[in-house]
This record gives structure tokens, C-alpha cells and sequence, in this order.
């Protein structure tokens, strides 16, 4: 499951996904699937579930976008920095 939301991350920095379907996909991937990623790596998890979904919560439409894909992508590497 983290391999998923990882992949879900990848596709929007590379922008292969726009910022409402990472939005989405995210958030779904949190609600249904948190305890089996938590069972995964549970410092992962709860980066993906919390500094994440307050980045996605956060962001308001027509703000800086880049800003966003900077703190985006700071939690990626933070991910991947714990596995």
C-alpha cells in the first residue's frame, strides 16, 4: 500500500495526474487502506495519513502551485527516507 501511495506521489510531481485526482486518490488510499499500511511501516504511514493530508487539506485551489509540489515533495522524500 505505501508502494501505491508512493506511485500516487511520483505521478503527480511528474504531472502525470492533475491536483484534484492526487487529491482524491490520496485521500482514498488513506481511508481505505491505512491500518495495512501502518502494519508496512508505521513512521511512513503516518507521514503519508498526517503531514500529507494536512499538505492536501491545506491547499486552497489557484494557490501557489509550486509551493504545494515543494511540500509535496518534501514528504515524499521524507517517505522514502523511512523505508
Amino acid at each position: 500500500m505505501i508502494d501505491e501511495a508512493l506511485e500516487i506521489i511520483e505521478d503527480y510531481l511528474n504531472g502525470e495526474s492533475d491536483t484534484d485526482d492526487f487529491k482524491t486518490d490520496i485521500a482514498v488510499l488513506v481511508d481505505m487502506d491505512y491500518s495495512d499500511m501502518k502494519e508496512e511501516n508505521e513512521e511512513a504511514a503516518d507521514l503519508i495519513a498526517s503531514d500529507l493530508l494536512d499538505i492536501l487539506n491545506d491547499h486552497e485551489d489557484g494557490s501557489c502551485l509550486m509551493s504545494f509540489m515543494e511540500k509535496v515533495n518534501d514528504v515524499y522524500e521524507r517517505i522514502k527516507e523511512v523505508l
